[in-house]
């Protein structure tokens, strides 16, 4: 993740804070409601005079071409191609050579593949013993890059980028049923033992997702989130180390936390907790049951790290837990209650 300060040098910090309250005055919601949680982490850091702190930006969703799977292609002898003319495999290889299959998208490149790897099962008998044994290599290819294959149908597909994008305002964006969406995508690129790979449940599959609100907004807010409840509770920690009474600059955390906190960004927690919940724990599936031998492309691999095993989620959790025990002390202390 990229990292840039967060704050103004300590001259400049009142300025901010009148500007937060003109802003607040001007619009209803102050900052874009992504950021809530960066503008609460800053005002409890000016409230405790404490020295600048750093945002990490989200690694964005990839670009279409950091997503792809560059596969390099198959051949065979002049031999082992007339062999294979003569079974099933033949029509379905002149399919791909065709002017019009070398402009399929993804999915039908999938598609086709594991259709071909599974003629060419039935090949054996159109050649010698010895042309059998040669071709092994090239078929084992072949078969080698469907993983790669289906990595490259899912996430190229124009309807997975739109998900991810941050076109849905956050509030529609924090009740999304894209996640689902991703799900119900993903296993129809996965068929049962013999079955075909499905475009009817490809393309109803996508055509539902396309109609599903994205949730790239919410993601973000999560990740940004996180950051801001780590940033107040160290803020707090700190602040505190040492003493047991309750100050003037506790006070003044009390009123942060009960007018920004309670007010304005717990409710949006609270709003999109299934939604995180469950876009955390599909995208743990789709790095899980998606990602090829030849592993994660490595412009792509910083994205997935973030999701894989719920590494994200888990994070934001764990400062949503601190921070409740930092605001705990305080509240002890002062003898108050929200």
């Amino acid at each position: 993740m990229i990292r840039y300060s967060s704050r103004p040098p300590k001259p400049f910090r009142a300025l901010r804070l009148i500007a937060y309250t003109l802003t607040a005055v001007s619009c209803s919601h102050g900052s874009p409601k992504s950021d809530v949680g960066l503008e609460y982490a800053d005002r409890v850091e000016a409230a405790l005079n404490l020295s600048d702190s750093t945002v990490e930006v989200p690694e964005g969703f990839p670009s279409r071409r950091d997503r792809r799977h560059d596969l390099d292609a198959v051949r065979v002898s002049f031999g082992a191609w007339n062999d294979l003319e003569s079974c099933a495999a033949g029509g379905l290889i002149a399919e791909a050579n065709s002017p019009l299959g070398r402009v399929r998208g993804s999915f039908e490149r999938f598609q086709h593949s594991h259709a071909l790897a599974a003629a060419l099962n039935g090949c054996e008998q159109t050649m010698t013993a010895s042309a059998w044994e040669k071709f092994q290599k090239a078929r084992d290819q072949k078969a080698e890059q469907l993983d790669e294959e289906r990595w490259n149908a899912f996430w190229m597909s124009e309807p997975v980028e739109r998900s991810f994008g941050r076109t849905t305002p956050l509030e529609k964006a924090l009740v999304s049923e894209g996640p689902l969406r991703w799900r119900e995508l993903a296993s129809s690129l996965q068929p049962a033992a013999g079955a075909d790979v499905s475009s009817e449940s490809w393309y109803d599959a996508e055509s539902l997702l396309n109609r599903t609100p994205s949730v790239g907004q919410a993601l973000r807010f999560m990740q940004l989130t996180t950051q801001a409840l780590e940033r107040v509770a160290q803020a707090v920690e700190t602040s505190r180390e040492g003493r047991v009474n309750c100050s003037e600059q506790d006070q003044a955390v009390m009123a942060l936390m009960r007018e920004h906190y309670s007010n304005r960004l717990q409710p949006l927690m609270a709003s999109g907790d299934d939604t995180l919940r469950t876009a955390s724990e599909v995208l743990a599936e789709l790095v899980h049951d998606l990602t090829p031998s030849e592993g994660v492309p490595v412009s792509m691999q910083a994205w997935v790290e973030q999701w894989r095993e719920q590494a994200a989620f888990q994070r934001y959790r764990t400062a949503t837990r601190n921070h409740a025990e930092a605001m705990g002390k305080i509240l002890s202390a002062c003898n108050a209650t929200l």
